[in-house]
């Protein structure tokens, strides 16, 4: 009876310990299943069973990092830069141009043209101009318009991604010239030539003024003589350059500020008159008076100035005189100087001789005042004479 309780007991464990790694076993088809059908960032991790001794144990639980997205960034080109008008001097034609972006995958340059006030903001919106080639200009041939257009320009890549777009307002050139001025007439006054003409329409900035002497008028704004640049507001100039009795034909020009210049509006020939001459008195050539001896000259017949350059001259004379006699008692006082002398004799004192003696040193001055007086006596007495 224990035997067969103990072989039950045997059993039962070992029933047990089948039943534990079947389970395991499914456990782990299970979760190996589920990791293959399932996001891991959704399923989580997966667990697995695993029997042991002594009636199973726990399994241990892993956990598998989702894999690495390689989604694909979607992002536009940048937009164009440095959209500029480009000089055109062709009528009803605007040109443009633009640097494009660095994009690499670069595929399409999109122009289009709006009202002046309406750029297009989408590349369904105005008129497209040029195609859709990668390029850095476009013509429009088309711009009839005086008021202009707005041109917006967008760069597509590959992807189809537009940029934002780059707009600018532009015109076409201004090629009309003002009309011609009418009316352009010359007269003048002895030394002055007026021009005047009626003002032109179109907007003119400045009037060009040139002549010509050689039987024709001016053909052009850079030909002949020029004789003024006016502004709009003139309609009159005053040449003072004309010569006397040439015959001068002078054309108006009207330049507006776009540079277009009008056909010339011509005068007719006008011949210049030569100024009055303004009288000048001719002067009287001065008699000369005969010269007299001074013993007849009396001091009735002397006029106010030679009266008193003969004051003048008596005055220097007594001042020189003066000085030569001052000059003279000076030589005739000249001073002695007094010089002693001492000589040994043989035996005795010493013996001293006085020696009286000109001194020559105290003489120049008196004698340069003496010489310069006669000097000056000389050169007066031939002014008085």
């Amino acid at each position: 009876m224990r035997g067969t309780r103990l072989a039950g007991v045997s059993i039962l464990a070992l029933a047990a310990t089948v039943s534990g790694v079947a389970l395991a076993s499914i456990g782990g088809h299970v979760a190996s299943s589920r990791a293959d059908t399932c996001d891991p960032s959704i399923c989580g991790s997966t667990g697995g069973g695993g029997g042991g001794g002594g009636g199973g144990g726990g399994g241990t639980s892993t956990s598998t990092p989702p894999p690495t997205s390689h989604k694909h960034v979607n992002l536009p080109p940048g937009p164009v830069t440095d959209l500029h008008g480009v000089v055109n001097h062709h009528a009803g034609q605007i040109t443009f141009a633009w640097t494009n972006p660095g994009a690499k995958d670069l595929n399409q340059i999109v122009v289009r043209r709006g009202p002046a006030r309406d750029c297009p903001k989408t590349t369904a919106e105005g008129l497209g101009i040029g195609g859709t080639a990668i390029r850095t200009s476009q013509t429009d041939a088309h711009a009839g318009r005086p008021s202009g257009y707005c041109y917006s320009v967008f760069a597509v890549d590959r992807q189809g991604n537009v940029s934002p777009p780059a707009a600018r307002s532009l015109t076409p050139p201004d090629l009309t010239p003002p009309s011609t001025p009418t009316g352009v007439t010359a007269s003048g006054t002895p030394g002055h030539v007026v021009v005047t003409w009626s003002a032109s329409t179109g907007h003119p900035q400045d009037y060009i003024v040139r002549r010509s002497s050689s039987g024709g008028c001016p053909p052009g704004p850079t030909r002949a003589a020029l004789v003024k640049v006016v502004g709009a507001d003139t309609t009159t100039v005053n040449d003072t350059t004309a010569l006397a009795g040439v015959h001068y034909c002078y054309a108006v020009f009207a330049v507006d500020k776009a540079g277009n210049v009008s056909h010339p509006g011509d005068s007719q020939p006008f011949t210049a008159i030569a100024p009055t001459p303004t009288p000048t008195s001719t002067p009287t050539p001065p008699t000369s008076t005969p010269r007299v001896a001074h013993s007849e000259q009396t001091s009735s017949s002397l006029v106010p100035a030679e009266a008193a350059r003969l004051v003048a001259a008596i005055a220097v004379a007594v001042i020189v005189f003066g000085g030569i006699v001052l000059g003279g008692i000076r030589l005739l006082q000249n001073p002695r100087r007094r010089d002693d002398w001492a000589y040994g004799r043989a035996a005795g004192a010493p013996r001293i001789i006085t020696i009286d003696r000109y001194d020559t040193r105290a003489l120049v001055i008196p004698a340069v005042i003496v010489v310069v007086g006669l000097l000056l006596m000389v050169a007066l007495a031939g002014v008085v004479l």
